[in-house]
């Protein structure tokens, strides 16, 4: 995994914060920046992309979709998922 000097939201990425928020279940930029530094596990999958996921509740855990363009890290889409559906992976 580079050093990820940087992390940049696509636009859909920063609609997804909005989104989220409006079905109750806001997500901050820094969780989703410490998902992307300190991640419980990354999963790479087609076209470049990697998903790292940590656990942000007993219930829940941050997944997030991001491509590694020189130093940074672009943000494609996140979303909150049951840790049941992928505690295995933890």
């Amino acid at each position: 995994m580079p050093d990820v000097q940087q992390i940049v939201y696509t636009h859909h990425a920063r609609e997804k914060f909005d989104l989220l928020a409006r079905y109750g279940f806001p997500i901050a930029e820094q969780q989703v920046e410490e998902t992307i530094r300190t991640p419980a596990l990354v999963t790479e999958q087609s076209g470049d992309r990697l998903i790292a996921q940590k656990a942000i509740s007993e219930q829940y855990l941050l997944r997030v979709v991001y491509r590694i363009e020189g130093e940074a890290a672009i943000v494609i889409t996140l979303y909150p998922a049951h840790r049941r559906r992928y505690e295995s992976e933890l």
